[in-house]
């Protein structure tokens, strides 16, 4: 279905949501933030689908929050606000398929905390990168008091939401922030080798492994071993780990069907 505010585009098993505010460098409406979810939504049921890629239009990824429409809400702004982002910050996580941030730009606020809750995130060096809360009065959101700590720890956590200052790519590479810096324009060509990767391994099995790895990191290893044993129980039975076995027997790539 079309949208206003962001573009949906498919090629072949990858598809690609692009925030699409560039003239207000993508900064997050209300409108916006329900579209991401509703688009994520969709493509989660496309059977045809296997890998997710948000980036934005232009020359940034977002400016976080859209300041004008904010300063009119006021008060029920915030409220609203909570109302859409918390279920996309749940959704993101709780989806079977794989999504990958590219940030090919500017990320500041709203517009790092949406990566934060992404499978993965590739940036480009050049990109501008601030999780600036503190410096407007407010607290990180969307989860980041929760993810932020456990992907860099909590010292440089503390340090980059008390000071809200901005770092480039190759700085949130270092810390840990994002999986991979490259130049912008070689960062079309980082998400396809991602997601050329993630092609090649079983649907089911990847859907699995992200929900095994994200649930062990709230749960003991008691816990998580319950779940390896169920999962390859399941998986060992799946036509996709059948299909593996005669394509190696056969000297072949598989040809996986998420079944």
């Amino acid at each position: 279905m079309p949208y206003e505010t962001v573009l949906v585009t498919k090629d072949a098993a990858v598809a690609t949501v692009t925030l699409n505010r560039p003239e207000r460098l993508n900064a997050f409406n209300g409108k916006m933030s329900a579209e991401v979810g509703e688009a994520f939504l969709a493509l989660e049921g496309d059977p045809e689908v296997r890998a997710i890629v948000l980036t934005g239009a232009g020359r940034g990824f977002s400016a976080g929050l859209d300041m004008q429409e904010a300063g009119a809400q006021r008060g029920s702004g915030a409220a609203g606000r909570a109302a859409i982002a918390l279920p996309m910050a749940k959704l993101i996580r709780q989806m079977r398929k794989p999504v990958i941030a590219a940030i090919n730009g500017v990320a500041y606020g709203m517009g790092f905390t949406i990566p934060l809750c992404c499978d993965m995130r590739l940036a480009a060096e050049e990109a501008k990168i601030s999780l600036f809360f503190t410096r407007a009065g407010l607290i990180p959101e969307l989860g980041s008091t929760y993810l932020l700590p456990r992907l860099i720890g909590m010292g440089r956590a503390l340090e980059l939401c008390c000071t809200g200052r901005t770092i480039d790519g190759k700085e949130a590479e270092r810390l840990g922030l994002v999986n991979k810096a490259v130049p912008l324009a070689k960062l079309p060509e980082a998400v396809k080798e991602l997601t050329d990767q993630i092609l090649e391994c079983a649907p089911m099995a990847v859907a699995m492994a992200k929900k095994g790895l994200y649930q062990g990191s709230v749960s003991d290893l008691d816990a998580a071993l319950t779940f390896e044993s169920m999962g390859l129980a399941e998986c060992f039975k799946s036509e996709d780990h059948m299909e593996y076995v005669q394509s190696f027997r056969e000297k072949r790539k598989p040809v996986f069907k998420g079944r």
